[in-house]
């Protein structure tokens, strides 16, 4: 499946190494990257669409606060 995600700069580099040095593509990496992220989750996760927006909404079990999405961009 095709998709656009926007990546932060440092993000970019670090897969853009590992794959390199995994001699794979970088498709194939950050797909391998996401999918151990999603297993390491315990909460249980669902994707479904806003009803008001239509945007894909992804639930973790819990709310994710402000500080938690500023906190995990200025490490990318």
């Amino acid at each position: 499946m095709r998709t656009i995600v926007d990546l932060p700069q440092g993000v970019y580099e670090r897969a853009t190494r590992l794959s390199s040095n995994r001699g794979e593509s970088l498709s194939d990496t950050l797909a391998d990257l996401i999918n151990r992220g999603l297993l390491g989750l315990r909460e249980q996760s669902t994707v479904s669409v806003d009803a008001v927006s239509g945007l894909p909404t992804l639930t973790i079990g819990r709310r994710v606060t402000a500080a938690e999405v500023a906190e995990e961009l200025n490490e990318g």
